[in-house]
């Protein structure tokens, strides 16, 4: 018995060392769960850096040793506690938005168009960034303008014109007010989920002639190319309604941009229902189709080229010049959490395929998780985070063995179809297994046909629907 103990930590204590990315990201993980219950403060967090900074000292000294994962562990724990903590705090700068009002305010705002504005068929969305406020009441009825700092969640109840769009300068009358959140257990923490877009404050425009534009300031090379992804973004989504019939537009603009504002509730419950909901947000399956066909047609292109095929691995430089083109999607598919995901793993797994590492999926789902986290503190609290890591996580415990009995399958054609259909059902149960906790945490219900309606949707989406609608984008 005692031997049997000692060989599985042994085991254990190899797999850590030669896997160490797995216990670090665990250890973020625990240490940003734990910061939404102890909620540190500037005192808390001076305090936690102290044993930080031992651990980091100690992992110093042992940098070459077994004894270092021992310090990384506590160490990303702390450090997961801390930024997450910090980023729970509300924004500290004076000349920020959310400091210069603690009331519903009636305000005249000066911004800038962040985001594309968004029409779900009553109300226009739009995030602005603020420049300056003027309120226009005060307890001694003095009108009082400040610089401000910060993100402004806009709504309107009506479309806006086309000719407003993301980096345009507006100057409107708003009634704004802080973001307050829901106390009753279970429900939807708006709150935090316009933190993690760090937006604080959100404000209501009663008419279209409130909102006028404000050309004084000219626009710098910095702020054009700033703005550029989302102003594609924009004129991207008015084609798509403009050529094609409501339904459809509003389908493609969630597949190819990301917004789905514009989907009624009843397609929208029906892809509930079908357990098909993911198929409408952007997601790995973007980034996988979009790398794969960027990097078959430089390679097809670059093998036109004896030059080329005598001097450069095409496979290697194709791969690596179809990054390029999975960031700037990703910018314009509006750059929000789960794009972030598809973007960090895609990239990590083509990195993998260049290093010879691509069969890595633990240590890659591990290193995309803690950059992302590191990015955007908060998403750990978001359902798509939840939902999309804890699917993908599923989907790589069976894979090794997925792909040890497609290879056993060198047979006959019927035989190999079999296989193939076997294990696209068996990765279609492994990821709603996996996301079942959160699905019914978060939506009370499952879809029970889930995994066979993802293995006929999802061909049409594969192999029509998205590879066309990509495809198009520069077009």
């Amino acid at each position: 018995m005692n031997c049997s103990k000692h060989s599985y930590f042994a085991q254990a204590r190899e797999y850590i060392r030669y896997n160490t990315i797995i216990p670090t990201a665990i250890s973020f993980l625990l240490g940003g769960i734990l910061a939404a219950f102890l909620r540190p403060d500037n005192t808390m967090s001076v305090i936690l850096l102290v044993p930080a900074g031992i651990m980091a000292a100690g992992l110093f000294f042992f940098h070459k040793r077994v004894g270092a994962v021992f310090y990384l562990m506590p160490l990303f724990f702390l450090l997961g506690l801390l930024h997450t903590g910090y980023a729970l705090q509300p924004p500290e700068s004076p000349d920020h938005i959310y400091n210069l009002i603690e009331k519903r305010s009636i305000t005249t705002l000066t911004g800038t168009v962040a985001s594309m504005p968004e029409f779900d068929g009553h109300a226009t969305s739009m995030v602005v960034n603020a420049s300056n406020i003027l309120f226009r009441s005060s307890p001694d009825n003095i009108r009082k303008q400040f610089p401000a700092r910060g993100k402004i969640r806009i709504t309107v109840d009506h479309k806006l014109p086309d000719t407003i769009q993301p980096g345009d300068r507006i100057i409107t009358l708003a009634t704004i007010n802080r973001v307050s959140a829901f106390k009753t257990p279970g429900v939807f923490d708006y709150q935090l989920y316009l933190a993690n877009r760090d937006i604080y404050v959100t404000g209501k425009v009663n008419s279209l002639e409130a909102i006028l534009p404000y050309t004084d300031i000219d626009e710098t090379w910095y702020e054009r190319l700033f703005y550029y992804p989302e102003r594609i973004r924009h004129s991207t989504g008015l084609f798509l309604e403009k050529t094609l019939d409501p339904q459809t537009a509003s389908i493609y603009k969630a597949l190819l941009i990301g917004s789905k504002a514009g989907i009624d509730n009843a397609t929208l419950e029906n892809f509930k229902t079908a357990g098909c909901m993911h198929l409408l947000a952007i997601s790995g399956l973007h980034m996988g189709l979009l790398g794969m066909g960027t990097v078959f047609i430089i390679s097809w292109v670059f093998k036109r080229s004896v030059y080329l095929l005598n001097r450069i691995h095409i496979a290697t430089t194709a791969t690596l010049l179809s990054l390029p083109v999975l960031f700037g999607y990703a910018f314009i598919a509006g750059m929000n959490t789960p794009v972030l995901r598809a973007l960090i793993m895609s990239v990590f797994f083509l990195l993998g395929v260049v290093l010879r590492r691509q069969r890595s999926i633990l240590n890659i789902i591990a290193a995309a998780a803690i950059l992302l986290l590191m990015i955007k503190p908060l998403a750990i609290f978001t359902v798509s985070f939840q939902l999309s890591f804890s699917s993908v996580l599923a989907i790589a415990l069976i894979y090794p063995r997925l792909i040890s009995f497609l290879e056993k399958e060198k047979t006959s054609i019927k035989k190999k179809i079999t296989a193939y259909a076997g294990a696209a059902l068996s990765v279609s149960v492994a990821a709603t297994l996996g996301s079942l906790p959160f699905m019914l945490m978060h939506f009370n219900r499952v879809s029970l046909v889930g995994p066979f309606m993802n293995l006929l949707v999802e061909p049409f989406l594969c192999l029509w629907s998205l590879p066309f609608g990509l495809a198009s984008l520069p077009v």
